[in-house]
């Protein structure tokens, strides 16, 4: 397997080959410039395409075919000194006849034969902070439609009346279902009167003395894993489901 010049944008589809490296055996199947299996790196990047001309070696080349009638060469920099110096180090061991073998990046100094999307995802994405409330929204047996309007909710991204008004003052921002308060996330979940009492009738029973309309104590009841399992379930579906209910 042999690449040619590699987009550093790990959001362009050969970026991901930044992951990628090669163990040469024969090196018949590796290019010499392009891919990564020299311990100094991918060589392209380190000469540009004045390594060419400076090391008589044409883009084109595999490893094998670079290591071939290879000539002892004086460079001025450092940089293709050491190039020089794994080349002649190369050149005094004998090439193995096994095939080259390509190797994923599995963490940080690890690479293995197989590819694996997860360590990959792992290693591409930005880490955020651990949110407590995540397994009170994603859950097994969950309802995906269900699960995104709580994600909204909890990011208070909702379609409420307070954020409307922020986007035209105009708009009347009360709440649709007791015509009293301001309509906004917490007090549709569950302080206005309507939607409170709709939230006592499915809940009380079941949450017994958790039982609360507040939208902060809620929500970590259906972060709380130490329910029962069935009971946990139920409550956070009854959760969201109402959200739903509510909104539509």
């Amino acid at each position: 397997m042999s690449f040619g010049p590699v987009d550093q944008n790990v959001s362009h589809p050969y970026g991901l080959l930044l992951f990628y490296k090669v163990e040469v055996h024969n090196g018949q199947r590796t290019s010499f410039w392009y891919d990564n299996w020299s311990p100094l790196g991918t060589l392209i990047d380190i000469t540009g395409p004045r390594g060419f001309i400076d090391l008589g070696i044409t883009s084109s080349k595999s490893v094998a075919d670079a290591l071939t009638g290879l000539g002892r060469r004086r460079h001025r920099t450092e940089q293709l000194r050491a190039i020089q110096v794994m080349l002649n180090s190369l050149c005094s061991r004998s090439m193995h006849t096994a095939e080259d073998i390509p190797l994923w990046k599995a963490s940080a100094d690890v690479y293995k034969p197989s590819f694996s999307t997860k360590n990959t995802w792992i290693q591409l994405r930005h880490a955020g902070p651990v949110i407590q409330w995540h397994r009170g929204v994603w859950f097994t047996h969950s309802t995906p439609k269900l699960c995104f309007f709580a994600w909204l909710a909890m990011h208070n991204r909702l379609a409420t009346g307070d954020r409307m008004l922020s986007w035209n003052a105009g708009v009347n921002a009360t709440c649709l279902l007791c015509q009293q308060s301001v309509e906004s996330r917490n007090h549709l979940f569950f302080a206005c009167r309507y939607s409170a009492a709709v939230w006592s009738v499915l809940t009380k029973g079941l949450l017994k003395g958790l039982y609360t309309t507040n939208w902060n104590a809620l929500v970590s009841v259906i972060s709380n894993t130490t329910q029962p399992r069935h009971t946990q379930f139920l409550i956070r579906y009854v959760f969201q489901a109402t959200i739903h209910g509510l909104l539509t």
